[in-house]
């Protein structure tokens, strides 16, 4: 975020729709994206639990983020 806008766009075009997966909060990426963008994320922290089990609960394993994926592109 340091970087200037006009660079950020050449990364980040606002006309291409961009997937972003973050298995953290995402709040970084809120910055660059916009609505048409779909950012996967974690919303919220504090669970314990076996790793397969958590990402399936937050949505973040394979099949989860498969089905949102495709859900964006249709």
């Amino acid at each position: 975020l340091n970087s200037s806008i006009d660079y950020q766009q050449q990364l980040l075009p606002n006309d291409i729709p961009k997937i972003v997966i973050d298995y953290g909060s995402g709040t970084e990426w809120q910055q660059l994206l916009n609505e048409q963008d779909l950012l996967i994320n974690l919303t919220n922290f504090g669970n314990s639990g076996k790793k397969e089990d958590l990402l399936k609960f937050f949505g973040l394993d394979y099949a989860s983020i498969r089905e949102k994926i495709i859900r964006f592109l249709q």
